[in-house]
């Protein structure tokens, strides 16, 4: 629902800073090297490892389990042409707790993951800050 909104307006407003958009519904829970995986499917919709690209993942991280979030950000780097850049927003542990206590109910209840040091963790991925 949220993706074909937004889909919406990309496709209304004209790109200006950039030569192509590409986006993909997938399951970030299939590991990118499988066929399904999200990296096989952004290639289908054209994703070209060799021009710089900015990975927007602004509200998405912390829904995700750890592992998960490890194949994301390793992926993307692995995939990214040099001055590639990554946009993302996380949580801190005291802010996931807070969110996911008993009976906590709406969309911050699901949070899945933290990072107390983002720019370190990023680092270990591969990206710098």
């Amino acid at each position: 629902e949220v993706l074909d909104g937004k889909e919406r307006l990309l496709h209304r407003a004209p790109l200006t800073l950039a030569e192509k958009y590409a986006s993909v519904k997938c399951d970030l829970a299939v590991p990118r090297r499988r066929k399904r995986g999200w990296l096989a499917l952004l290639e289908q919709a054209g994703f070209d490892r060799t021009k710089k690209t900015v990975w927007v993942l602004e509200g998405l991280l912390y829904y995700l389990a750890p592992s998960v979030v490890q194949d994301v950000l390793i992926g993307t780097f692995s995939v990214s042409a040099p001055g590639s850049r990554l946009v993302a927003s996380v949580v801190n542990h005291s802010s996931l707790t807070r969110a996911t206590k008993r009976g906590a109910t709406g969309a911050k209840a699901s949070w899945a993951s933290w990072s107390d040091e983002p720019e370190r963790d990023f680092l270990k991925t591969g990206w710098c800050t």
